[in-house]
């Protein structure tokens, strides 16, 4: 598993680096086309949220690579 994946942002021009481990889920956006994958952030119960421009089945093949 990647310590660190490399994810493009839905609709941006933009990456974003995720650890998988922090990964709480990934849900399917925009009737499967895309993804949004929510971390989980214990500070203060707070989520953080990326709109990834890939379908679910692919971010994991990106994690698992």
């Amino acid at each position: 598993m990647a310590l660190f994946a490399p994810l493009k942002l839905l609709n941006e021009n933009e990456y974003v680096l995720i650890n998988p481990a922090h990964v709480a889920a990934i849900e399917p956006t925009n009737d499967g086309e895309a993804s949004r994958v929510c971390l989980a952030v214990a500070d203060l119960g707070a989520q953080i949220f990326y709109e990834i421009d890939l379908p679910p089945r692919e971010v994991w093949n990106v994690f698992n690579a």
